[in-house]
């Protein structure tokens, strides 16, 4: 009888594994082979510098709904000449709470999450040398519920970059800040339009249950093994 229980308890706990919990919005406005991620005028800025060896840093909000187990976070970015190679080689990122906390990096290992779509403009829509990569970092956080800041910045093997590019289309009302040379965090905006970009990225990982919901998966391998008898 125990045995069902376990059963009925663990089907609970498969149902819930790791999924995306917070996307900072889309990374490409054209879909197609391949994506576009478009530099649309009066916009100028392709790519807001955040390359570690300049101790260049950008940074964007996020809002958790619920106690989380974060186990992912994926960046979107670009080194230009890189057309569909993965040439990043490392990642620091931070959580914190507010833009006047003192930086504190963490050093993560990158893996290449795939050639998400190319960074171009409206007249040059064939150009491949911007090629935006998922770049996937495994941790193992756990926060709870509330509003918090992402900070981060990336090395590759190429001159150019990395790059990070804002989220498309970009049209005001963004809240990214950049961090220059060590600097403070100040708004990130767009040279030419004067508009606050937003930056994409994704949290992945899997909501902590409720104190309610636990004691619900117990209820539930009870009355399974009851039934059984």
């Amino acid at each position: 009888m125990k045995k069902v229980a376990f059963v009925a308890s663990f089907a609970l706990v498969a149902a819930a594994q790791a999924a995306v919990l917070f996307d900072n919005g889309p990374v490409y406005d054209v879909a197609g082979s391949p994506n576009l991620s478009r530099l649309i005028t009066p916009s100028t800025t392709l790519g807001a510098g955040a390359q570690t060896t300049a101790n260049n840093a950008v940074a964007d909000n996020f809002t958790a709904s619920s106690s989380w187990n974060i186990t992912q976070l994926t960046f979107y970015m670009y080194q230009t000449g890189a057309n569909s190679t993965f040439t990043f080689t490392g990642l620091n990122y931070q959580i914190c709470s507010s833009n006047s906390d003192a930086v504190s990096w963490t050093s993560a290992s990158v893996s290449n999450g795939g050639l998400v779509a190319y960074r171009v403009t409206n007249t040059t829509l064939t150009d491949r040398t911007r090629a935006i990569f998922a770049i996937n970092v495994s941790v193992n956080l756990n926060i709870g519920p509330g509003n918090y800041i992402l900070r981060w910045q990336a090395s590759g093997s190429l001159a150019s970059g990395p790059w990070q590019p804002p989220v498309v289309p970009t049209n005001g009302g963004g809240n990214a800040t950049q961090s220059l040379a060590g600097g403070a965090f100040n708004p990130l905006v767009d040279t030419g339009s004067s508009l606050n970009m937003e930056l994409p990225f994704t949290i992945s990982g899997t909501e902590v249950p409720a104190p309610g919901a636990l004691a619900l998966v117990g209820v539930g391998a009870i009355v399974t093994t009851r039934r059984r008898r």
